[in-house]
């Protein structure tokens, strides 16, 4: 955290989510792909809203049943989640202790700037206070490399490419001091 009052502001309002949070989530992710359609970004994503599709909104059901997902909110509105848990099946395993940055997500709202910023450094807190030195996440790796290069500027370090079915994605790390 960086000490700023709206950073102070958002972490005392983020909170695990509930079932009752499930579509404000989906409606942060849908908000996401229309502006990542906006702003030529549509292979992040596709242009299909997370909200038309069964699998998506399965897929977030069962993080946010999990206790996987974080939301921060200001005056009851939602403006970013992070769902952090195991890394998903079409990542390679690793043998080292981790916390995975499953998705993020912040919503267009003015009041929503610096929130995925303070979701990751959440996330590092959660996972230092686990006993974990590592979180990983994977991204978009198109683009021309903007979301690697936002991650970077958060941290983390680019370990490995894959293809997913066509999707160019990059595994990044950001390795944890946990004194």
């Amino acid at each position: 955290m960086s000490g700023t009052d709206t950073d102070d502001r958002l972490a005392r309002s983020i909170r695990i989510a509930d079932t009752s949070d499930i579509a404000g989530v989906l409606a942060l992710l849908d908000d996401a792909v229309k502006w990542l359609c906006e702003n030529g970004s549509e292979g992040q994503w596709g242009s299909t809203p997370f909200s038309a599709r069964e699998q998506a909104v399965d897929r977030v059901t069962s993080w946010v049943r999990a206790g996987y997902v974080r939301v921060a909110e200001q005056d009851h509105r939602l403006l970013g989640a992070i769902a952090l848990g195991p890394a998903p099946d079409y990542i390679p395993p690793t043998t080292m202790p981790e916390l995975y940055v499953i998705a993020l997500v912040s919503g267009r709202d003015p009041a929503a700037r610096g929130v995925g910023g303070t979701l990751l450094e959440l996330a590092g807190r959660l996972a230092v206070g686990q006993g974990v030195d590592r979180l990983r996440l994977d991204c978009w790796g198109g683009g021309e490399g903007r979301l690697v290069r936002y991650y970077q500027s958060r941290g983390f370090e680019p370990v490995e490419t894959f293809d997913h079915d066509g999707w160019p994605g990059q595994i990044l790390e950001q390795r944890l001091d946990r004194r």
